[in-house]
């Protein structure tokens, strides 16, 4: 709960630490995940990915998983070999292959993340729509300052180099 008395600052300070916490949270919550349905993370990242929006192909995959072309490539290999996706045409354009979730690849996970989802939507609840409203908006600028933060630390992007060179 928040005091009257915090002052801004103090509320900031928390709320950068919480937030740590979170994210180190949900990381954990992830390796557990991916444990439990025999992936590593990163195979389990692009399953998710998948799961969310759809067949890809495997460069989509990289740029959204932040991996190498060989890394991504590796990965759709580890899920087609363990029978969780399979390559297929894409139908508009016949010179791109897409990586395909099976569907039962989802059932192990879709137990697991209902049950999150529910336990979300519970602490949910207690909140106003103004709340929540401004929970959304402070995520989105987060996950904005997060992508942008993320390029600037990826080494050759035009804005890490000036990093790399002490400007």
């Amino acid at each position: 709960m928040t005091k009257s008395t915090d002052t801004r600052a103090e509320l900031i300070g928390r709320l950068s630490a919480r937030s740590q916490e979170f994210t180190t949270g949900m990381a954990h919550l992830q390796q557990l995940i991916a444990a439990r349905s025999g992936l590593n993370i990163t195979d389990a990242r692009a399953v998710a990915l998948l799961a969310q929006h759809g067949p890809m192909t495997a460069g989509a995959l990289q740029r959204r998983l932040h991996l190498t072309g060989g890394a991504a490539t590796t990965a759709v290999d580890r899920l087609i070999q363990k029978g969780l996706a399979h390559r297929a045409p894409d139908l508009s354009d016949r010179r791109k292959v897409l990586v395909v979730l099976n569907e039962r690849t989802l059932d192990t996970p879709r137990e697991t993340y209902q049950a999150i989802e529910h336990g979300f939507h519970d602490v949910l609840r207690h909140y106003s729509d103004e709340e929540l409203a401004v929970m959304a908006r402070l995520l989105d600028d987060l996950i904005l300052l997060a992508e942008q933060q993320a390029t600037e630390l990826t080494p050759n992007s035009p804005t890490s180099a000036g990093l790399s060179q002490g400007t």
